[in-house]
């Protein structure tokens, strides 16, 4: 919910208001419940997954404004007041929802690679913790699929802890400010190569001000040292690296 606030994207308040309702009933259940959890959690990666089009709303509120009023395929949240909503018939809508938004998924990842996301920073955020969710490194140094429990991100603890607070650039935003130190493809290849999600970290204030403009040996050292299991691990990644 605090993630629907910091997007000011009140317009999920109608549908969401029609679950939580339901919760306020006398002969509520704990799956009616779990029913809410479960429609704000849908809604949620809708309205993400959605926006990674462009990182603009591109008419999301229209959708929304469908659910409620409902159309050919789907009755409409609005006009079953009086009868409880069906979860499994909200969440399918969306499913057919972004299935027209986006052919398949190469179509999707297309256009999410693509896309601004330090201009959309809150969508950039999810992304971001998401990506990190359960996930493990393999030798080579990617992001791999974890065990469940092994990294929890999609938290609302790690969503608002200070630590993931801001969005920074990895290779920095200005070209002016890199002394040459970064390659200069990063630049002139595409206007927004250095606000796409690979180039987008999350850090606190404090650690963006010390990250500044150094060059990636420099960085790469300072995000080893933050990923550190203990504090004696940190400062062998700084003794190696002699900083």
């Amino acid at each position: 919910l605090k993630f629907f606030n910091d997007l000011k994207h009140d317009i999920v308040i109608a549908p969401l208001s029609r679950f939580y309702a339901q919760t306020q009933k006398t002969n509520s259940t704990s799956s009616v419940e779990q029913d809410f959890v479960t429609a704000t959690k849908a809604a949620m990666a809708f309205s993400v997954l959605w926006r990674c089009k462009s990182g603009g709303a591109d008419g999301i509120d229209g959708k929304y404004r469908s659910l409620m009023s409902g159309d050919e395929i789907f009755a409409g949240l609005a006009r079953s007041k009086n009868n409880p909503v069906d979860i499994n018939l909200f969440k399918n809508r969306l499913i057919q929802l972004l299935e027209n938004r986006y052919s398949d998924k190469s179509a999707f990842i297309d256009f999410a690679k693509r896309t601004n996301f330090y201009k959309a920073k809150s969508i950039g955020k999810i992304l971001l913790l998401a990506s990190h969710h359960d996930a493990a490194i393999d030798p080579s140094g990617k992001l791999i699929t974890g065990v469940a429990g092994i990294n929890e991100f999609l938290t609302f603890k790690k969503y608002i802890e200070n630590l993931t607070e801001e969005i920074e650039h990895v290779a920095p935003q200005n070209p002016k400010n890199t002394g040459g130190l970064w390659d200069n493809n990063i630049y002139i290849n595409d206007v927004n190569t250095k606000h796409f999600l690979g180039n987008l970290t999350l850090v606190s204030k404090e650690i963006n001000l010390e990250l500044g403009n150094h060059n990636w040996a420099h960085k790469k050292v300072l995000f080893e040292s933050l990923s550190a299991a203990t504090k004696a691990d940190a400062q062998i990644v700084f003794d190696e690296a002699k900083i």
